[in-house]
This record gives structure tokens, C-alpha cells and sequence, in this order.
């Protein structure tokens, strides 16, 4: 991406040096010519952008949606260089058919695909002056599908997640999605990956080398979240490469982790609900949920700072909050000032209370009884005046959200909210 590199209030025009390899060079110079041919990448997630159509409205058929594919920049480029899209089955095309043709069979093929799934819905509408026409809708695993931006081999990995899935099966289904296909394990990596993996530093262990992307994320995330020195592990290869491939991973793996809490919720499963969203929380706050990890979340906090507090004992807020700050500015090299800010850094955290009371409770013969609870849940601290006056000044929008979780003792599911 490139802008204008000049002065506006001096100068009328400005220059752009690009530097680049000889290699490339040609690969320039025809970009400045204009006379570098763009092809459309719409094959490659066509079942992806049909199922997002049909939740926005532009697609309410199979008509409308043949009508859709025919208005985009594939439909131009896939007559004019055929062989760059290597299309399923492209190259046994009848010769007697067209391109409108061979293209609306692709479109039924991915429509019955979101319909197997149960991603999309149809229904027949009909009127006195029109035939019969199928109305398409969206289910709600479409709805998270198409707002998270899942793709859809992800998305039959996330529903195929039932009651008997844990906190570990759940990661690997998360370390296993379509969305980080494109990692490669490169050359020179595998010593280092297989260092950490034999370190025992990691929560769930790898039993072979790993060979596949899925293996790679699974214990760069656990390094990610465990504070594990992966630089000590690097060698002679440059550690900017992880930090890079860490940084790709966490921008797909966000949303992947809401989308399977929201699929755990509305099929109601207790238990798994449950470890979804502390995946979800592990994720974000990249660090284990109960280790000393959750201390990254402060600013100015590192790596090194955080395994010097483990070591005198800190392994949460609470731990914190409940030494001097002059013994955190010791033991961090730091002057007490640091010491007072991180406390009260930690005190701005938001901290809730949840009561329960018994309203009422339906007894009944034939089945079990009801009961009627009320909760209240408090926000008991949050963040400073100072603290907020200082977001507000920033003009940094309140992201804060709660998750309300509500279980029986054997696990089953009752009721789960988000707020707001």
C-alpha cells in the first residue's frame, strides 16, 4: 500500500521509491504498467460468501443466487484464463454447455453442502400470480458461522462438538482449523518445536513429532500461554518468525473460540460450555486462566517480570495486591512509583459478586420439583476515576462484557447470558 509521498502544504507532488530484490524487479515494474492481470480468489471460499449472502438478504434462492455469482469478478475471469482456477472437475466441462451453466451446477453443489450441514434453511413460498419458489434462511449455526467469518470445514469441526468434550478436545479442534492451514512447518523449525514439546513445559503433550499445521499451533498456543521461553529454543533461527506466526494465529483464533462458545450455548451442553469459554478467556488474555500467565494482562508486564514475581510467590491479582509495592519495585529493579501504579493497575480489573435466593419452589408428583432462584450479580471494583477519565481522553470505547454461566450440580445446563 502506498500514498502520496510529499508535503501537501509545500509541495504539488511527491515520489515513491520502492525497494525490492532484482528478482522482483519485472513484478514492479509491470505493476506500474498497469499490466499485471488480477484474478479473483472467490472459488476458493464460494460455500463461505453464499452462506454469508443469504443471512445478509442478497441471496433468497437458487435463482438469486446464480444471478449473484454471474455479477461477480469471478464469473469474468474464469472465461478468459480457465486453467488458473482449476475448478473441481473443470477440466471435464461439456463442451456443449456454458460457462452460465457449468457455474450455476458449482452453486448447487455449495448450497447442498449448507443444507447437509444444517447451515441453511429452505422453505416454499408460493403466490396466485407467481409458481412455487424456495425461500432460503439461515439457521443459527449459519448466523455465527457467516458473523465470526468461519470457514465451513471449521465450522462442521464445531459442530460435530457434543456433551463429551473437554477443555483439551476443544483446543485441538480450535488448533486444528481450516483458518490456519496455511502455516507451514519450516525448515530448521522442527528441532525447536520439538524442544518445547520435550520441555515439559506444556499442559497437553504432543505423543509424536509434530508434522502437520495443527500440531505446530498446538504448541506454539501452550508456549504462548505457559510463558515458555521459545527464544531460548530458537537457536541460530530468527525469532521474529514466531512472533509473526503467533500474531497470525491469535487473528483467527479469537473468533473461532466465540464461535464455539456460541455453538456449545445454543445446544445447551453444561459442561463443554463451560471449558468453551475458558478456552475463550485463555485465548484473549493469552495465558492459562489459573497460572501466574494472568499477570501478562497488566501493562508493562513481560515475560521476564512475570516468571520474577512467580518465583517470590505471585501467581495471581489476589497475590498482588497483597504485598508492598516497594516489595514489587525490589524484586522487579523498578523504583516504588512502578510498584504503586502496578496495584493499582490491578485494583481497576473489574471484580463481580453473584448471590443466589431461593424465590419459590413447585413440588409435583409425577416429576421433579422447580424451583425459582433470583441472581444478582454486583460489580464489587472496576477501574479508577483516573482510569477512566484517561480511556475517555483516549476516546477508547467500554469493551467490557460479562458471561453468566448457571449450572446443576451434575453439570447440566440452565442457563447461560452475556451482558450486554
Amino acid at each position: 500500500m502506498m500514498r502520496r509521498a510529499g508535503r501537501p502544504q509545500y509541495d504539488k507532488s511527491g515520489t515513491v521509491i520502492v525497494m525490492c530484490e532484482r528478482s522482483k524487479v519485472n513484478k514492479f515494474r509491470n505493476m506500474l504498467n498497469a499490466s499485471t492481470l488480477l484474478e479473483s480468489c472467490l472459488h476458493e471460499n464460494l460455500t463461505e460468501h453464499i452462506n454469508s449472502e443469504i443471512a445478509l438478504g442478497t441471496i433468497r434462492n437458487l435463482q438469486s443466487a446464480q444471478e449473484w455469482l454471474k455479477s461477480s469478478f469471478l464469473y469474468v475471469r474464469i472465461q478468459q484464463n480457465p486453467k488458473h482456477y482449476a475448478l473441481v472437475a473443470g477440466r471435464d466441462k461439456p463442451q456443449n454447455k456454458s460457462w452460465d451453466e457449468w457455474l450455476d451446477h458449482y452453486v448447487e453443489v455449495a448450497l447442498s453442502k449448507l443444507k447437509c450441514h444444517k447451515l441453511v434453511t429452505h422453505s416454499t413460498e408460493t403466490s396466485q400470480e407467481e409458481e412455487a419458489k424456495e425461500n432460503l434462511q439461515v439457521t443459527e449455526a449459519g448466523k455465527i458461522m457467516s458473523s465470526h467469518c468461519i470457514s465451513l470445514g471449521t465450522m462442521c469441526s464445531i459442530l460435530s462438538i457434543d456433551g463429551r468434550h473437554d477443555f483439551e478436545s476443544l483446543f485441538e479442534i480450535l488448533c486444528g482449523a481450516r483458518e490456519f492451514s496455511d502455516i507451514r512447518i519450516r525448515p530448521g523449525e522442527l528441532q525447536m518445536l520439538n524442544s518445547i514439546r520435550n520441555s515439559g513445559g506444556l499442559r497437553f503433550k504432543l505423543d509424536n513429532s509434530p508434522k502437520t499445521y495443527a500440531d505446530k499451533v498446538f504448541i506454539l498456543l501452550q508456549a504462548s500461554f505457559g510463558n515458555i521461553d521459545v527464544a531460548s529454543q530458537m537457536h541460530k533461527l530468527e525469532t521474529g518468525s514466531i512472533a509473526l506466526t503467533l500474531g497470525s494465529i491469535y487473528q483467527s483464533a479469537g473468533r473461532i473460540a466465540k464461535a464455539i462458545v456460541q455453538i456449545c450455548a445454543e445446544k445447551e451442553l453444561g459442561r463443554t460450555l463451560r471449558a468453551a469459554l475458558e478456552l475463550m478467556h485463555c485465548v484473549y488474555g493469552r495465558a492459562w486462566e489459573d497460572d501466574y500467565t494472568v499477570l501478562r494482562q497488566l501493562l508493562r508486564i513481560g515475560p521476564k517480570s512475570m516468571k520474577t514475581l512467580e518465583a517470590n510467590g505471585i501467581r495471581s491479582f489476589d497475590d498482588l495486591l497483597a504485598v508492598e509495592p516497594k516489595d514489587i519495585a525490589i524484586w522487579l529493579s523498578r523504583k516504588l512509583e512502578f510498584g504503586i501504579e502496578t496495584q493499582q493497575r490491578a485494583r481497576d480489573l473489574p471484580r463481580y459478586q453473584v448471590e443466589m435466593k431461593e424465590m419459590s419452589v413447585e413440588t409435583h408428583e409425577d416429576r421433579l420439583p422447580k424451583v425459582y432462584l433470583q441472581a444478582t450479580v454486583k460489580q464489587i471494583s472496576g477501574e479508577s476515576r483516573e482510569a477512566k477519565r484517561r480511556r475517555e481522553k483516549l476516546k477508547q470505547g467500554n469493551f467490557l462484557t460479562l458471561s453468566i454461566l448457571f449450572l446443576r450440580s451434575d453439570g447440566e445446563f440452565v442457563d447461560f447470558r452475556r451482558l450486554p
